[in-house]
């Protein structure tokens, strides 16, 4: 999964066994975007409209970690971006 370009945030010190994401203000801008980009495609552009579609709650995909690749020797690789080896689905 490409990550670049999608609305995306890390959290320090993750945990996969917490049931709940703690950082509510990340998760409600993630929910805004979502929201606007929904009603943006719909051709709504005011959240005063009666039209407006509110979301409360969305699906996810998370990576629990990810690997960044270091330099070896001098050797710089050309491909330096992170990868995520592992997803899972949370709603």
């Amino acid at each position: 999964i490409e990550i670049d370009g999608n609305q995306h945030f890390e959290i320090e010190d993750f945990k996969i066994e917490q049931e709940s994401i703690t950082d509510l203000q990340k998760v409600n801008a993630l929910i805004d975007f979502e929201e606007k980009r929904i009603n943006e495609k719909k051709g709504i552009k005011s959240k005063d409209s009666e039209e407006w579609i509110a979301i409360n709650h969305l699906f996810v995909v998370i990576a629990p970690f990810k690997l960044k690749p270091v330099s070896d020797h001098l050797v710089h690789l050309k491909d330096n971006k992170p990868k995520f080896p592992f997803w899972f689905s949370a709603y």
